[in-house]
């Protein structure tokens, strides 16, 4: 089951793939990285979401479309699918998220449910997170990250 909408994301495969030529290699190297990601790299890879799209985050907070825990888990799980799938990824230059269209097969059911596994074990870690960067200021939100290695193994 996806969290995102399968008819934009065909159109963005098409015009990734058509007109701009960025592509990510994925297959069970790339999906074996993601199910054996630690709670320390995952914490990092959080906080990366959490600083790219921190202004449209507290917008939803503000708004309240952001109502209760499971709201801020699916605005987090939404990425971590999109990460597991190979559709984004972190640029080496910046560590800002990039959107690809993934090559490759796709994971089995098997590793599908192991994705999925994982992403929901994850909520702990996501609250952890948000919880440490609610203490600090907005104007903070370059703060200070052990970028480790984000990057998935190429396929």
């Amino acid at each position: 089951m996806s969290r995102y909408n399968k008819k934009l994301i065909d159109v963005m495969d098409k015009i990734l793939l058509e007109e701009h030529e960025v592509v990510n290699l994925v297959g069970p190297k790339h999906y074996e990285w993601f199910v054996g990601i630690s709670d320390k790299l995952m914490e990092i890879i959080i906080q990366l979401i959490l600083k790219y799209w921190v202004n449209q985050f507290n917008r939803k907070l503000a708004s309240e479309e952001i109502e209760d825990d499971e709201d801020v888990f699916e605005f987090f799980a939404l990425w971590l699918e999109l990460i597991a799938e190979g559709r984004v990824a972190f640029s080496e230059e910046d560590m800002k998220l990039v959107f690809f269209k993934p090559i490759g097969p796709p994971p089995t059911e098997e590793l599908r449910s192991r994705i999925e596994n994982k992403i929901k074990n994850f909520e702990p870690v996501i609250k952890k997170v948000i919880w440490s960067c609610k203490r600090m200021e907005e104007s903070d939100a370059d703060y200070k990250l052990r970028m480790g290695s984000v990057l998935p193994p190429t396929e």
